[in-house]
């Protein structure tokens, strides 16, 4: 990879992964700092950490995730390679003496670039017209070529901002890759690089790409403040910031855009806030990208987002249709798509059924994402939601014969976890309390007790320090005490 796919590579997995998959990202990382592979040494380099217990699996992923990037790259490539190939055919009308061919051409290419903020070309572009300045006498002109000198130098200085900003979220953004791995980092790093003077005022940027960095740079600030509404209005500035600028997002065959709204989304499902999402959905759908590597991320998106909001914002109507364009494009994107996608799919529509009180088709669903989390074992999240989703499911259906085999298997994959996952253990001794239940009135005792003890500990728990983001135990728990389908509670809930 050369250094401007390198850097493509980590702007794509900084927007484009979920929270506990980028270990590969550091791995990379190490990989990149060698001039020749040495496994060995960055075994060494991760002892004592989980990823070595999944070390092939993580060099596989990482290599099917350089591969997915790479296919985007190409899209923003397609950009250049059209300013390029004006450029070029600039170049021979010069030769030929066709200046008034080659004048409409490189206008072509400046405003290309311009739209794109493709700097380096826009320097190429400003060469041409100087030279053009120069030779050709009837339009040569001399303050015309200090017009272009002062721009050129103009344009050094913005790039040098982008380069310092970008500096900075590189700085923030491997913070974030650490805090991921190790739960902790020393947050007086991250002050010193937040005081610095260039990200004190938006107005310090001078293009669109060092504004994005600006924005990306303080949404992860504020997560690790653990302040989410202030980390959603910067990335709602973000999205905000492409909004304004479509000319820049066409030239990028709306790359940016789709970013854009996945990073809003998932810093406002974050922060528990859905009230903008059917018109952030509509805005999504409406993208038409016309390369087949953003389609397929489009498509994860959006159909992952439309299945959180259907689920937290009560909209059980959305699903028959949601449910039929996954299974199209399970089909359509087969081996393109990333497998933690396909896990959070299967995941979230078993939690659809199990709300709709339809326990043997939420098993079906809940058992493929326990198979696809054997074959991954990088999301260690959905393989621990899945089996405890597996274990209430059996209850649901009387399958008391399967609960000791599931609770132990559950009990295995909890003792491995470093995190405490007190909920979970909650929820795993009273279900073992509860299919021993003698009698209807010890069952309720059961329940009224879970209730209270998960409802104390969900308050006291950071929302990271468990699995059931999606799945609303307290809700299944009033669901049982009440004889109601889940649907029936969550209808009475306020969105």
């Amino acid at each position: 990879m050369d250094r401007s796919e390198k850097g493509y590579f980590k702007k794509f997995a900084s927007m484009y992964s979920g929270k506990r998959s980028q270990n590969y990202l550091r791995l990379f990382e190490e990989i990149d700092k060698q001039s020749n592979y040495d496994e060995k040494k960055i075994k060494e380099k991760f002892k004592g950490e989980k990823l070595l217990n999944n070390f092939s699996v993580a060099k596989n992923y990482l290599a099917d995730t350089i591969l997915k990037a790479l296919k985007g790259y190409k899209v923003a490539e397609n950009n250049r390679q059209e300013i390029t190939t004006y450029l070029t055919s600039a170049r021979i009308l010069f030769k030929k003496g066709l200046f008034d061919e080659r004048k409409t051409l490189l206008a072509k290419a400046r405003e290309l670039a311009t739209q794109g903020e493709e700097f380096n070309l826009m320097v190429e572009v400003i060469a041409e017209e100087i030279l053009s300045n120069i030779h050709n006498p009837l339009a040569g002109s001399l303050d015309r070529i200090n017009e272009l000198l002062k721009e050129r130098r103009d344009i050094y200085k913005v790039m040098d901002n982008v380069d310092q900003i970008l500096l900075f979220y590189y700085q923030v953004f491997h913070l974030r890759l650490k805090s991921m791995e190790l739960d902790q980092i020393d947050k007086n790093d991250l002050e010193v690089i937040m005081k610095e003077p260039l990200l004190q005022d938006e107005s310090n940027c001078l293009s669109i790409h060092s504004k994005s960095y600006f924005f990306l740079c303080w949404q992860y600030f504020f997560e690790f403040k653990e302040d989410l509404t202030k980390a959603l209005d910067y990335s709602k500035k973000y999205l905000q910031l492409l909004r304004d600028n479509p000319d820049f997002t066409k030239r990028r065959d709306a790359q940016n855009h789709i970013f854009s709204l996945y990073n809003y989304m998932n810093r406002a499902r974050t922060a528990g806030i859905y009230d903008e999402f059917p018109e952030v959905l509509r805005e999504m759908k409406s993208i038409q990208p016309k390369y087949f590597a953003l389609k397929v991320f489009l498509f994860e998106a959006l159909t992952d987002n439309e299945l959180i909001y259907i689920i937290h914002g009560h909209r059980l109507d959305l699903f028959e249709d949601t449910l039929n364009r996954i299974l199209k494009g399970h089909k359509q994107f087969d081996g393109y798509m990333r497998t933690y996608s396909k896990q959070e799919h299967l995941y979230l529509v078993s939690i659809v059924y199990m709300i709709k009180g339809d326990f043997e088709t939420a098993l079906e669903w809940n058992l493929k994402t326990l198979d696809l989390s054997k074959e991954d074992a990088t999301r260690q999240d959905y393989g621990l939601s899945s089996r405890l989703l597996n274990l209430i499911i059996h209850l649901e259906l009387g399958n008391t014969y399967y609960l000791g085999n599931v609770t132990r298997s559950l009990k295995r994959f909890i003792k491995k976890n470093p995190k405490p996952l007190e909920v979970e253990k909650i929820i795993l001794r009273f279900i073992d309390r509860l299919s021993a239940a003698p009698d209807k009135t010890t069952y309720e005792k059961h329940l009224i007790k879970m209730f209270e003890e998960v409802g104390e500990k969900l308050a006291a728990t950071n929302r990271f320090d468990h699995t059931l983001t999606h799945f609303d135990i307290k809700c299944w728990i009033d669901s049982k005490l009440k004889n109601a389908t889940m649907a029936e509670i969550y209808s009475s809930k306020p969105f």
